[in-house]
Order: structure tokens, then sequence, then C-alpha cells
């Protein structure tokens, strides 16, 4: 059995991940890099140490107003900080941080449904237009007044702020047309049957905002109150449309040391302490803590370039034996128990997942014989971010038990970023988080071939190429009907995993969250922690 290394710290965000970019188009692409990217660079320092009802449509606010305390800050702590106030930052340390004072149209329940926020009901007039009627008299932490004018801001925004990583959420937009104040219809260039859940992802600013926000204004349940070192306070918003949240105040921290963060839980001054490191899961357990345990959106794999001439993946028994060397209950000890063997490339929950396809068992044996058509000495390499020695060292000792010449290389993070984008590398290593909770954003980005406009494949980097897939996913895109579009992305999952063998999937990994046993809290399957949940 292998041993488990030492719990790192997570590294912070990198401040290139915040930064401006260039242009448009290669905007688009980085930001989609850079999420998948902050996933994989994340998973670093996660990956093999882990031991361990829908919101009423206008709000309960009888029940909300009995909940509300008079008194009281709920304190939640981050291992990483925020770095920004801008709406239009994708990474998901900012967007956790700013969600209890931001909101979109539409927004996420606990359990990854679709519900009104900023709009009150919508519809589609026709294949390329949709019409949203917007909740009244809803006001901003200035005390202005939301009306369409900052939903057409707000999508301007997106679209050309010199920071802004969220272009790709409003690239199928067109224009959005202002029928009255509480009245829009937003036009695509084709059918986007993606549209409501990217407006989940595309924060609502007013219209006046200057090109830097330095202070974040929002609608949302919080006010953002002020800043002090690595603490972030925010007061309820007792005008707020919806649910009033419980606590009066919120203050989210930003707590580096791991050991620290377990003392001031442990000691009462922080109420919530996000990404609990599993040594400390036991303990925590016994002083009668909660610990919440939720799956998230994140699922790690191998994948093969196998367009190449040189690259040995051509072969298909070669990709077919690798898919019956990684055993589930080792690869579970792994990560500590807190991850599940999965058969494809997106995690349960999301739409398009196909319940069909189950985890491939472990057996040396039948991936021996897969392998006895090629012959010996098949030399391969499999490339890695430095930080998952671990991984590498089982999957080097698994390759070689096959009868495999393997090589194992570790890269630093851009390095490895650059190989993999590039096509450069055969075998390696990947992170995908479904934010949109739908499996087509996977096929677009990352099994397309790239298009001459660059709309397609931005992270598939022409390792891989199939027409048949191709026309699937471009159908499938612009599909409107939701049960086509479930049966269209199964299919594409079933096409990628058994007949072209893209990829081995290895697993998708728990969150888990510290809550004081006093409070009551049902995790998300966006893993955002959001004080409203919080009674």
């Amino acid at each position: 059995m292998l041993e488990t290394p030492p719990i790192p710290e997570s590294p912070q965000t990198p401040a290139s991940q915040v930064s401006a970019l260039p242009s448009q188009s290669t905007k688009s692409m980085d930001m989609i890099v850079g999420a998948v990217f902050l996933l994989l660079i994340g998973l670093v320092s996660y990956f093999l140490f882990f031991v361990t009802s829908g919101t009423p449509l206008f709000g309960n606010v009888q029940e909300a107003e009995e909940l509300a305390k008079d008194y009281g800050t709920l304190r939640v702590a981050y291992d990483q900080p925020l770095l920004t106030y801008e709406p239009t930052v994708s990474d998901l340390v900012t967007r956790g941080y700013l969600a209890n004072t931001y909101e979109g149209l539409v927004r996420f329940d606990v359990n990854l449904n679709l519900e009104p926020a900023l709009a009150l009901s919508w519809g589609i007039l026709d294949d390329t237009t949709w019409q949203f009627k917007l909740r009244p008299d809803v006001m901003f932490h200035d005390g202005s007044l939301f009306d369409a004018n900052d939903v057409v801001e707000s999508v301007d925004r997106a679209r050309m702020h010199p920071d802004s990583q969220v272009q790709d959420l409003v690239s199928s937009v067109d224009e959005v047309l202002v029928n009255d104040d509480l009245l829009i219809q937003i036009v695509t260039s084709n059918p986007d049957p993606l549209l409501l859940n990217k407006l989940t992802a595309l924060p609502i600013v007013p219209s006046e905002s200057r090109t830097r926000i330095s202070t974040p204004i929002g609608t949302g349940p919080y006010v953002f109150n002020r800043t002090g070192g690595d603490v972030w306070k925010f007061t309820r918003n007792n005008s707020y449309w919806g649910e009033l949240p419980a606590y009066p105040e919120l203050a989210l921290m930003f707590v580096p040391d791991k050991f620290e963060r377990y003392e001031s839980f442990t000691s009462g001054d922080i109420d919530v302490m996000a990404q609990v490191p599993p040594v400390f899961v036991d303990p925590l357990l016994d002083q009668e803590s909660k610990i919440a345990s939720q799956p998230s959106l994140d699922v790690s794999f191998f994948l093969f370039n196998w367009k190449g001439s040189d690259s040995p993946f051509r072969h298909r028994e070669l990709r077919d034996a690798l898919r019956y060397v990684f055993d589930p209950d080792q690869m579970s000890k792994l990560t500590g128990g807190f991850s599940r063997p999965i058969g494809q490339f997106v995690s349960r929950g999301v739409f398009g997942y196909n319940p069909d396809l189950d985890v491939f068992p472990y057996d040396l044996s039948k991936a021996r014989s897969i392998l006895e058509p090629l012959g010996k000495n098949i030399l391969v390499q499999l490339d890695l971010p430095k930080g998952l020695e671990a991984l590498g060292d089982y999957a080097d000792q698994q390759m070689t038990a096959i009868g495999l010449s393997s090589t194992v290389v570790y890269w630093e993070p851009e390095v490895y970023s650059e190989r993999v984008l590039s096509g450069e590398s055969d075998f390696f290593f990947f992170g995908w988080r479904s934010d949109l909770g739908d499996a087509g954003d996977f096929f677009t980005k990352l099994i397309h071939s790239k298009t001459s406009d660059g709309r397609y494949g931005s992270l598939n980097g022409g390792r891989y190429e199939e027409s048949v897939v191709d026309d699937l996913i471009e159908k499938m895109e612009r599909n409107l009907l939701e049960s086509q579009r479930q049966e269209a992305l199964q299919e594409l999952m079933d096409l990628v995993v058994n007949d072209d063998i893209i990829g081995v999937p290895l697993f998708e990994t728990d969150v888990l969250v510290g809550i004081q046993k006093d409070l009551k809290w049902d995790p998300r399957v966006d893993n955002f922690i959001l004080a409203t949940d919080f009674k």
C-alpha cells in the first residue's frame, strides 16, 4: 500500500488568472483554460490527500422573519483569499466569496435545479429569442432600482470588460432588447439550450458601475461592509426581495494554515470551515462537530492523444487495456476514501450523465491479454503536474505490471498546461468541473475538433477528431428539446468511453465542510457556501 504524503497547503490563486487578457477570442479560451487548470492545480493539494430543498420561488418571508436573528455573525473560513471584487472573474474562489452579494437572472438551488432570481419568469418566443420578465421593486445595495438597463450593462460588461473571464457565457448572445423597465428579450445567434445555465454565472451590476469596481454592489442577501486584512465583512440586506438570512452579519475569512483553521473551529471562533483537511475529520467527529460530505462537480481522469502518428495510443488495444489496470478500491484509498470511482467524464447529478456506464473492473490478466497483439517493448510516457507523485508512482507500478515500459514525468503547472493544450502530451491527467451542471460543455470544449472560428474544442489540442462525434455535438448544442439533448449527451458519452476510448475515467471527488453542531445546513451540489442556507 502506498504511503500518503503529508498534506500540503493549498496554493493561492495565481494573480495571472484575474489579469486582463489581450483579445476576446483569446480571453474566452483562457477563461476556460484558467477554470480547468485552477481545478487541476487545486487538485495538486487535494488529490491523494483527502481522508475523510429548493428555495421558495418568492422566499418564505414569514419563516425567514422568524429565523432572522437580532445579533450574531456567521463566520466562514476559507483556505484561499478573495483577490478581486470584479464580478466577471470566473474562478471559483472569487465566485464563492461574492455569491453572497451578487445575483444573476436565474440561479441553481441546492440540487442544481434552475430557479428564478432577478428574472421572475421567462419563456422562449422562437429558437433564438428568450423573453424575461424581471422582478419588480428590487434595490441594489447602493439604493438604485434594478431594471432592464442593468441587464444590458451586465451583459456588455461580461463581453467587453478588460478583466472579464466570462465571455463564453454571452458568446451566443447577439443582443439584449429592452421592451420596458421590467421586460427584456435576449436574442442569440443560434439556438442555445444552455443559456439559462450560463446566466446563473452572470452577476447583475448597476448600469452606472465604473470600469473598476472597488466595492461590490449587487442585489443579494448580504451587503458588503468592509475588509480588514484577511477578513471580508457583510451586513444583512434587510430590504432583500427573498428570504432574509438568519444572521445579520457575515464574516468571510482567509486562514491559509490548516492547523490555525482547525484550532479556530474547535475553539468556536469560526462557525464553518471550508476545505476540511482529512486528518481533522475523525477528531472533529469525536468532538460532535458536523462534517458535511457532498459529491462535487469535479471528475478526474487520464486522457490519450491517439491522433499523432508516433503516439503509442493510436493502437486501440493499448487504450483499451489501460481501462483495467487501475483498481477502484486502491484509488479510493489514495484519495482517503472521499471519492468514488466513475465510468465516465462527468459527475453524477450533471445533466447528460449516463447511468448505464459502469466503472471498469480491475483485471490485470485481461489487460495483458488485450495487449498481446501489440507485442513487447511498448513505451508509454505519462505526464503529470508536480504534486501528484503518489498517483504517478501507482500508475507506473500498474503499467509495469502489465508489461509496459512506462515513464512518468512531472512538470511545473505552467509547463504542464502548455503541453496538454498544445497536444504535445500523449498521456496525461486532467480535471474537469461541470460548472454549468450540463455535460454539453465537456463535449464542446474537450472533445469537439477546433473549427476555423475557434468556437469549439478550445481544450482539445488536436488530440482527437471524429467527424461523426463532431456532428453529434453540433446538433446537441443547438437542440432546445431537453429529452433529445439528454439522449444525445448520453450517446456521446458512450461513444467516447467505449467506442473511441479517449481516456480512463478515475473518480469524482467529495467536498468536505466542517459545521458547528448547533447549525443546520444542507450542502449544495455546486459546492458554494451561501450564508442564506444556514439556519
